[in-house]
């Protein structure tokens, strides 16, 4: 279905992320929390998280993280997997 995902990536740049928690928000109102490594490196992703439960829109994604170093700017990017 068009606009619907299996799974997403996170890609990290500009400094450490130490992910906490990572929520998705469905369109549908569901809601689904993912399992995320502690700590993504500057150039670094996640491996592929699959999306439970069957395909559906995602409304937002709301990420809990700490930087690695205060003087650093991380920016976190979100990719949809097919």
């Amino acid at each position: 279905e068009r606009g619907t995902l299996p799974a997403i990536q996170f890609r990290v740049h500009g400094g450490t992320v130490n992910f906490d928690r990572i929520t998705v928000q469905y369109l549908d109102g569901a809601r689904a929390e993912l399992p995320v490594r502690s700590e993504i490196q500057s150039g670094g992703k996640t491996r592929p998280i699959d999306l439970p439960g069957a395909r559906r829109v995602i409304e937002s994604i709301s990420m809990w993280y700490t930087k690695g170093n205060r003087r650093t700017r991380p920016t976190v990017r979100v990719y949809g997997m097919r």
